[in-house]
């Protein structure tokens, strides 16, 4: 009997438990998943023609071509030959894709959660040559955020899209629709950490033809022969690029919670994250060492650094969280103690970018423009910063500067300018965003 009652006991416990369980059948309004197979994702990558640009984001620029990506659709292929005279070439359609890299003639796009490897060194004979399938976290379009997301089976493949309809759901607990704490900015939403998060990168110098610059958006950064990206709010997927033609998951490395942003300069990696900038060594390539970190309050925050100077935007809102809205100047002349050294306020800012030999630094500050700091060196020498008496009239999203050349691409197109004269600064082309279906 001695042996016998604690085996009774333990059955009578779990059968209660049963009992304290509820579970119901629920019909309710909700986002209903459209789901795209994985073989039929694999499928949708084709070369098209020219299309207009309707949602653009994240723009990387290398030798004489643009490449701009569509938010969740694809990349504009932009020969740039003649900045004044840009010619819309081709659309990659990418379903899913959100990043672009290139490194040796090789384009690199995600495509949901697969790393998709396009040879372009014949800009006129673009093939896809390597799919790394599922190396990024399972991600989710935007929804209606009126209604819940009804349940979601990664089994069935993609959700690529949305319906709005009336579903019936066994649940337990009434717990019926899935929830998310959603930082929403047009970007890419985590599934199963419910995070639409958004990032940044710098200058990268590829051996394509002629420099390969990216955007400050930008999820994906190459170092040597390490190609670094986002694969979700916590880690970063390292690819080893060597053979720049398929590149090879060789890790991941769990940097900090939130993160965002990733721009390296020399052989150091920074970090943005909702909660700070954050500092490591890549000395040993695959395996980022961490340094130190500057701490703000919760929000958004590309950077971009030159010298021992980093430029961090801040951005507060419903979206990203606090309500600080500023640009953050941080001195890195001893890596392991950032201190603050300058700020200065803004509205609502995105993505920025660094002329260090021009002495320029230009911040797109949503609808106010694109704010111009000039003459940095001895504002921040003296603790203070100011902004340019003019801005560029434009929504910005994001901007490359380039030795009197900026990119700048907004809501509203594609526009490149010329300031080798700052103090009169020329609009020399333009693509307009077309209209879109919704």
């Amino acid at each position: 009997m001695k042996k016998i009652f604690p085996i009774l006991l333990i059955a009578l416990l779990f059968q209660s438990c049963l009992k304290d369980k509820h579970t119901e059948k629920r019909t309710y309004i909700a986002n209903s998943p459209i789901y795209m197979t994985y073989e039929d994702l694999a499928r949708a990558i084709k070369i098209e023609g020219p299309k207009e640009l309707c949602t653009p984001r994240k723009i990387y620029a290398s030798g004489s071509f643009l490449f701009i990506n569509e938010l969740g659709k694809g990349i504009h292929v932009i020969n740039n030959a003649d900045p004044r005279n840009p010619e819309n070439l081709y659309f990659i359609n990418i379903p899913g894709n959100v990043d672009i890299s290139v490194n040796n003639g090789y384009l690199y796009a995600d495509s949901y959660s697969d790393l998709v490897t396009f040879d372009i060194r014949d800009i006129n004979s673009i093939t896809e040559v390597c799919r790394d399938n599922q190396v990024f976290e399972y991600i989710l379009p935007p929804h209606n955020f009126q209604y819940p997301i009804a349940m979601i089976d990664p089994s069935k493949g993609v959700v690529s899209g949305w319906e709005v309809i009336e579903v019936t759901e066994v649940c337990e607990q009434g717990n019926c629709g899935q929830s998310y704490d959603i930082n929403f900015d047009n970007e890419r939403l985590v599934f199963n950490e419910g995070v639409f998060g958004e990032a940044g990168s710098g200058l990268q110098v590829g051996k394509t033809e002629g420099v390969s610059v990216a955007g400050s958006m930008s999820r994906f950064m190459i170092y040597e022969q390490i190609l670094y990206a986002i694969s979700s709010i916590s880690d970063v997927a390292i690819f080893n690029v060597s053979d720049a033609s398929c590149p090879t998951l060789s890790g991941e490395v769990e940097l900090q919670w939130g993160i965002e942003t990733l721009f390296s300069y020399k052989d150091k990696l920074f970090v943005g994250a909702e909660t700070g900038m954050y500092i490591y060594d890549l000395k040993n390539g695959d395996r980022p060492e961490y340094i130190s970190a500057f701490e703000h309050v919760q929000s958004c925050d590309p950077v971009v650094v030159y010298e021992d100077r980093a430029y961090v935007t801040v951005r507060g809102d419903d979206q990203c969280g606090g309500w600080d809205n500023q640009l953050d100047v941080v001195d890195i002349s001893d890596i392991r103690n950032p201190e603050s050294i300058a700020d200065y306020s803004l509205n609502s800012p995105y993505g920025l970018g660094i002329d260090g030999e021009n002495d320029v630094l230009f911040v797109c500050d949503g609808h106010s423009g694109v704010k111009i700091f000039t003459d940095l060196t001895n504002q921040v020498a003296a603790g203070i910063l100011h902004g340019n008496d003019y801005t560029i009239s434009n929504t910005g999203y994001d901007v490359i500067p380039m030795n009197g050349h900026l990119i700048l691409i907004g809501d509203d197109g594609l526009y490149q300018y010329d300031y080798t004269n700052l103090n009169d600064i020329q609009l020399m082309s333009m693509i307009a965003t077309g209209h879109c279906p919704e």
